[in-house]
């Protein structure tokens, strides 16, 4: 049987980075992984950011219990 859980995705400014943590039934949260985010040269939907917003979707897909079950992954 799988722990469902959420996510929670918090950007930190400072550290330029993207964190996605998990939040337990309990109420605890849980650092799951951290994305860099593109440096300060990039803007708009450059190459760099794609891949990081393809890499941050795929990461809670494969994370989440219930989407891995809803679309049998």
């Amino acid at each position: 049987m799988n722990t469902a859980y959420d996510h929670l995705v918090a950007i930190d400014r400072e550290q330029r980075c993207i964190r996605i943590f998990r939040i337990m039934s309990d109420g605890e949260k849980v650092l799951y992984t951290e994305l860099d985010l593109p440096g300060p040269d990039s803007s708009g939907w450059s190459d760099e950011v794609v891949k990081m917003a393809q890499r941050l979707g795929e990461d809670l897909l494969v994370d989440s219990p219930s989407a891995r079950e809803i679309l049998k992954l």
